[in-house]
């Protein structure tokens, strides 16, 4: 009986589970993110390894891109991929070894059995089923297809092997950062093909079919030998300082990719060589490939993966999304999105298309972003930057800033902005970015990290140590508030209609301030996942956060916090944002944007009785012609909803019956009323609230 009960208890919590619907939909883009390696199986798909988004596979030569990360750990950071005759893949991280694929890339396995290290630089597949990889501690050669591994001689014990390529015999070179080496026996020992007059990390080695060896480090050029590695030829010709990748064509046909002048290529074996950028630029180009339909791909550091139909005379972007977005801020019908690598988006159809709007000015990683009450774009990154035409253009503007790394920004009613820097400094301006004046406050080594402010127009300040501090004169002085908490970094600290004030601290849930920050509550008991990055307050005061176990909402001001969706759970989401309508935006670390398929104001919960009476901020203010009032009642009551106008006649009588308890959602039509200011009362027994709205013809 008891085994039935569990049963019976397995089977409707899997269908509560399955019929949650679907909450996000990811936007396309933006375009772009952190390539550092490609290859192409033997069925010609294209895979990219991203930094911190796991692989991404292309069926069609590059024009759609699908992420695959089934298997992979969350936000894993791959360094390498390589493909064996087999067709399997195996992908190389930064702290978590290596991971194979057997169903191209569908899911992922770990493969450390026997590994020492866990940092993996390059994998090189030999002759099935032979393959070794370069770790920070030498070269671990595996005999079994990448299912165990065991250190391959001891040589190269203790050094960084960051490149590999083997020859059509079995002879394999590896890049270190004081040469080359080879071994002629499968890695049982190793000599030094060439030893580097200066300390200089060979990156990248390749062998064409007829056993000449590439190899590209810091230093001018490329190496080459013809004689499977007993002497070596530096070549210049046309060639810029430092090569990170290189990809056969053929035999006489090469690529090469440099991380500050983008791609050249050869056609006489490495001779001489012509730069091919245009469409790409001179991007930070980390990784190149060739499918079998002879389609050229180039993988950057910033900008994504671009693609040549033409063998590099033209390159286009492709549509892979691994940007990862620190801050995303809204006016009117636009979004602008502030990326790590990529600068600045913007997005005017809800994400349908992004573009890119970094006019020249912007660098590439941008922190933080917002806009004030005139449409100014507002960017921190490498200094302040402003846009007054919605990003088309940028000025810089930094007169007084002392540190050029802004962190975080507010803008507040009046249009007053408040900047937190490295190095614990704070500024502010009062002339739109004109001009920087340094606040007096003392926060040590640490940072500002989130701003915001209430409606009586006291800004709060979270820092990175887990201070928090409060100013009542625009930002000139500020004053310490006692928590009375370990917080640890504060992520994002927000107000609500009422001024109470919340905050999230790093793993340690979310805190509420009835009194202006006077006393503190830890509002976040019932949360089993205190890991919360970003936390957003709609207009009904309705709270989300997101940790591992997805969206979560409070409907009570923080008392208590239910699932709304755990769609997101394998991506690692860095910001939160709330447009006008109600539409709620994540930044993830590695995965673009998404966008919640209705606004907030709409998710419902049926079964959740509220835990006191309450009228929220009617949506969307101002209107017209409709609008919707919300209230909550905690039980029966009778109830009077009434619209008055500016001198206190009534309006409407929207609402005049008893009621049960629950929430309550009306839909107020003005169109038979002038423009202005009016006022909606809620009356019910003894409590009574006002809250103005507008119509706006």
């Amino acid at each position: 009986m008891k085994t039935l009960l569990i049963m019976f208890l397995q089977f409707f919590l899997f269908n509560l589970t399955s019929a949650q619907p679907q909450f996000w939909q990811q936007t396309n883009g933006p375009y772009g993110g952190q390539i550092l390696d490609m290859v192409v199986n033997p069925s010609g798909q294209v895979f990219a390894t991203t930094w911190g988004g796991g692989v991404f596979r292309s069926t069609d030569h590059g024009i759609t891109w699908t992420q695959s990360i089934n298997g992979l750990g969350n936000g894993v950071y791959l360094q390498c991929l390589a493909v064996d005759s087999m067709g399997s893949l195996f992908a190389g991280t930064n702290t978590w070894g290596i991971y194979r694929s057997t169903d191209s890339g569908n899911s992922w396995t770990s493969v450390l059995f026997g590994l020492n290290s866990r940092e993996v630089y390059s994998i090189c597949p030999s002759h099935y089923p032979l393959m070794f990889a370069g770790m920070e501690n030498g070269v671990y050669r595996s005999t079994n297809g990448g299912t165990s591994w065991t250190g391959a001689g001891t040589r190269l014990s203790g050094k960084y092997v960051f490149a590999l390529g083997v020859n059509s015999i079995g002879h394999v070179y590896a890049g270190v950062d004081s040469g080359i080496y080879r071994t002629t026996d499968n890695g049982t020992t190793w000599l030094q093909s060439f030893d580097s007059p200066t300390p200089s990390s060979f990156v990248s080695i390749a062998v064409n079919s007829a056993g000449h060896i590439f190899a590209g480090n810091y230093g001018p050029g490329i190496l080459r030998s013809t004689d499977n590695g007993t002497t070596w030829t530096r070549i210049t010709n046309g060639l810029p300082s430092y090569i990170s990748t290189i990809q056969i064509r053929n035999n006489n046909y090469l690529l090469v990719g440099s991380p500050n002048s983008g791609v050249y290529r050869s056609t006489t074996n490495g001779e001489t060589w012509e730069p091919i950028n245009n469409g790409i630029g001179e991007g930070d180009v980390r990784s190149l490939a060739v499918d079998s339909s002879g389609n050229f791909f180039a993988g950057t550091w910033y900008t994504g993966v671009y693609r040549s139909t033409n063998e590099g005379t033209a390159w286009t972007p492709t549509n892979l999304t691994n940007m990862s977005v620190n801050d995303i801020a809204f006016h009117t019908t636009t979004v602008y999105a502030a990326t790590q690598g990529g600068g600045v988006y913007k997005t005017t159809d809800d994400g349908s298309h992004w573009m890119r709007i970094n006019g020249g000015i912007i660098g590439p990683f941008v922190y933080s972003i917002a806009v004030n009450t005139m449409g100014h774009v507002f960017a921190g990154g490498g200094g302040m930057n402003r846009s007054t035409d919605t990003g088309n253009s940028w000025t810089t503007i930094n007169n007084g800033l002392t540190n050029s790394f802004p962190r975080a920004i507010l803008i507040t009613p009046q249009d007053m902005i408040l900047i937190g820097c490295d190095e614990g400094k704070v500024f502010r301006s009062t002339n739109n970015g004109d001009n920087w004046m340094q606040v007096s406050i003392d926060l040590g080594f640490h940072n500002a990290t989130c701003f915001t402010n209430d409606s009586s127009g006291s800004l709060f300040m979270g820092t990175s140590n887990g201070r928090v501090f409060i100013s009542t004169d625009t930002g000139i002085g500020w004053s310490e508030l006692t928590v009375g908490f370990f917080v640890g970094k504060i992520w994002a600290i927000k107000t609500n209609s009422r001024d109470d004030v919340f905050l999230v601290g790093n793993g340690t849930g979310v805190f509420r301030s009835a009194d202006h920050g006077v006393t503190w509550t830890r509002t976040s008991a019932n949360l089993t996942n205190a890991n919360i990055s970003s936390l957003v307050i709609n207009q009904r005061d309705e709270i989300f956060v997101v940790n591992r176990e997805g969206v979560i909402r409070s409907v009570d001001n923080g008392e208590n916090w239910n699932i709304v969706s755990s769609e997101l759970t394998s991506y690692t989401l860095n910001r939160l944002g709330l447009d006008a309508d109600g539409y709620l935006f994540a930044g993830t670390l590695g995965s673009g944007v998404f966008r919640s398929l209705q606004p907030t104001t709409a998710v419902s919960d049926h079964n959740t009785v509220p835990g006191s009476f309450w009228l929220n901020q009617n949506y969307p203010n101002p209107f017209n012609p409709t609008t919707t009032i919300e209230y909550e009642l905690p039980h029966e009551e009778s109830v009077t909803l009434r619209v008055f106008d500016i001198l206190g006649r009534e309006a409407k009588m929207l609402v005049n019956e008893r009621q049960s308890p629950g929430t309550y959602h009306i839909e107020f039509d003005a169109t038979n009323l002038a423009s202005g200011v009016y006022f909606y009362r809620l009356h019910v027994g003894s409590y009574v609230a006002t809250k103005k709205l507008l119509v706006l013809r």
